[in-house]
């Protein structure tokens, strides 16, 4: 009996480390951690283009991130290289992002071209066609090229 008992005391020690560990790492860890905000990064000066998602991607979802990035880096090479423009990928169901759904009215995983650049006032296009073009690559990569020309030549 009384070996069962201290097995018992044993495991119950045991049990609250874990649990302990968990909380420490999962909780107070993190809390203690630098929280950078997107705002505090200097100001891009430029044009970016966003692929925005959601957690949980279908895929389609991935099919249409894959043709973005493969548009904007084989057609946009030189502006990327040069800083002139930007290629991110963001997912707005996490906290820091959320923002971005309201900013842009985003219902749907979307290609956003946003125009930072000075005259510009952020002005931005939400690329919805994505959608209809997703399986007809060529079409598809017509028509981001051709929105993405659109916002560099304006002056």
């Amino acid at each position: 009996m009384k070996g069962k008992k201290i097995l018992t005391i044993i495991l119950a020690v045991f049990i609250i480390a874990s649990v302990a560990h968990v909380v420490y790492h999962n909780f107070i860890k993190d809390a203690d951690a630098e929280i950078v905000s997107v705002d505090a990064a200097p100001a891009f000066s430029g044009v970016t283009v966003y692929y925005f998602h959601n957690t949980k991607r279908c895929p389609t979802c991935t099919k249409i991130e894959e043709l973005s990035y493969k548009t904007v880096h084989d057609n946009f090479a030189d502006a990327l290289a040069s800083g002139a423009m930007q290629w991110q990928v963001i997912n707005i169901e996490e906290p820091p992002n959320e923002h971005y759904a309201d900013d842009y009215g985003l219902i749907v995983q979307s290609l956003v071209v946003v125009d930072n650049r000075p005259g510009h006032d952020g002005n931005w296009k939400n690329l919805e066609q994505i959608w209809d073009l997703v399986w007809e690559e060529d079409q598809f990569t017509d028509y981001v090229k051709s929105e993405i020309d659109s916002v560099m030549v304006r002056n």
